[in-house]
Formats: C-alpha cells, sequence, structure tokens
C-alpha cells in the first residue's frame, strides 16, 4: 500500500467523516434542462433529477458523485479557484468570492473559552447554490492542513476537500446510477453488484486501512471499499431493511 501523505491524509478524513415540472412556457437556452435532467411534477414544486450518463457509466473508484444536475470529483484534487471556474456559470459561488475578496486565508483560529491561545483550524463548510435551482444546494468542506502560524495559505489556493449534498436531499447519484436513498439498490442487487467487482469478504475487525476492493457485511449495512492506483481506496456505506431487503441509504 501507498504511503498515505499529511494532505491525502487530511482529505481521506474528510471524506470519511463525515451527503418540478417543466412548465410549457418556453425558456431560454441557457434555462432548458437536458434530457439527463428529467423533471417530474411534485407538490413542492422542486426539479428532480435523472442520473446523466457520465455517472450511469462511471467506476465506483472514481469518487465521481452527481448531486441535481451536476456531476462532480469528490477526490479533493481541486483547488478553489480551479473549483470556482469550473463551476461558477453553473452555480452562485459568491460564499467563496467574497471571502475571497476580503483576504481569507488558512489557518483560521478558534476562540478559547478559557482565555488561552486560540487553536488553529484547518478547514470550513460552507456551501453554493445553483443559479437555475433555488432549491439545489452543494456543501463544501475546504482546507489547507499544511497551513499554521508561519506559513498561511491563501482560501483561493486551499483545496476543495468534500462535496456532499444536505441532509434530506436525494437527488444525488454515486458511479453507476446508485441513489443516496438506496431506493433504486435492493439486497440482491447489491450483493450482485459485488460479486461483479470482484470484492472479497473480509472481518468487521480487521484494520480499515488494510481494506483493499473488499467488503463488510454487519446485520444491516455493508461496507464496500473499491481500490485503484491513482484513487486510493474510496468506501461506500449500504444500509438496507432486513425484513423487506430494499435499500435505505447509501453514502
Amino acid at each position: 500500500m501507498k504511503k498515505i501523505t499529511k494532505r491525502a491524509a487530511f482529505i481521506i478524513a474528510l471524506y470519511l467523516g463525515a451527503v418540478s415540472a417543466a412548465g410549457c412556457t418556453e425558456k431560454p437556452d441557457n434555462e432548458r434542462k437536458t434530457a439527463e435532467q428529467v423533471t417530474e411534477a411534485t407538490t413542492d414544486n422542486r426539479i428532480h433529477y435523472e442520473p446523466a450518463e457520465e455517472i450511469l457509466n462511471a467506476d465506483l473508484r472514481s469518487r465521481l458523485v452527481q448531486i441535481g444536475d451536476t456531476v462532480f470529483r469528490n477526490d479533493g484534487s481541486s483547488t478553489v479557484s480551479e473549483f470556482i471556474e469550473k463551476y461558477g456559470d453553473r452555480f452562485d459561488i459568491t460564499t467563496l468570492t467574497d471571502r475571497i475578496d476580503a483576504g481569507e486565508k488558512f489557518p483560521y483560529y478558534s476562540y478559547n473559552p478559557d482565555g488561552g491561545k486560540p487553536e488553529t483550524v484547518n478547514y470550513i463548510g460552507t456551501y453554493i447554490t445553483s443559479k437555475n435551482d433555488p432549491e439545489l444546494t452543494v456543501s463544501l468542506s475546504i482546507g489547507a492542513p499544511d497551513a499554521d502560524e508561519d506559513n498561511s495559505v491563501e482560501l483561493e489556493d486551499a483545496y476543495i476537500c468534500g462535496i456532499n449534498a444536505p441532509y434530506g436531499y436525494n437527488d444525488v447519484y454515486y458511479p453507476t446510477g446508485i441513489k443516496r436513498d438506496a431506493s433504486n439498490m435492493d439486497y440482491d442487487g447489491i450483493k450482485a453488484l459485488i460479486k461483479k467487482e470482484g470484492l472479497k469478504e473480509i472481518d468487521y475487525d480487521v484494520d480499515r486501512s488494510e481494506c483493499e476492493n473488499a467488503y463488510i457485511e454487519d446485520y444491516d449495512e455493508i461496507l464496500l471499499y473499491f481500490t485503484s492506483d491513482d484513487m486510493g481506496t474510496t468506501e461506500y456505506c449500504y444500509k438496507y431493511d432486513r425484513k423487506t431487503h430494499k435499500g435505505i441509504s447509501f453514502e
């Protein structure tokens, strides 16, 4: 197994520690939904999205995730400035640019109620909102693990360490199209996937750092570990109802 660098360990910790109907009026081209963003009528007028071809064809080791109508690579390799350049036309990123313009940098300092020296904070959380769908927000974890009092890091040069959707938002898809609420993946389906991927079953008490292309089955959940040379090991947790064998969640 390759040695884990300080930044990689930091990113992995954050990664694991851690988620209306289209009207009849013709819309401008920049507001039309693609065929992959199928909408359906709901009582709360929220837009619902189907998995894009990119996510349907993605490998489970790729760390791709689709939130709403956008596919992200959730691997901690993008800086904040790179993220803004790539997604700034689709999302309101003023939650990032305002802080950059204010000159914010890492480390931040946490208040010490005992009056002692404030502790350094090397990550923050924020969110961005879709320009075309106000119900679609994306949570971001931003970090600079090597920043300290003598080595500050501008916010724009920090890394996007985690990308997720707020709790309860289920138009989230993982590679092969598995939905966050696992409504499209029952127990038999996940077992078939395990067989197809050639994952070996290992004991629950094994050192998790040794989990490579393996799975652990424990009561009503299955932990899956997919390993590749370039992405390391990606972990998913699948939960299901033991009575009905229907999926409950996949993250």
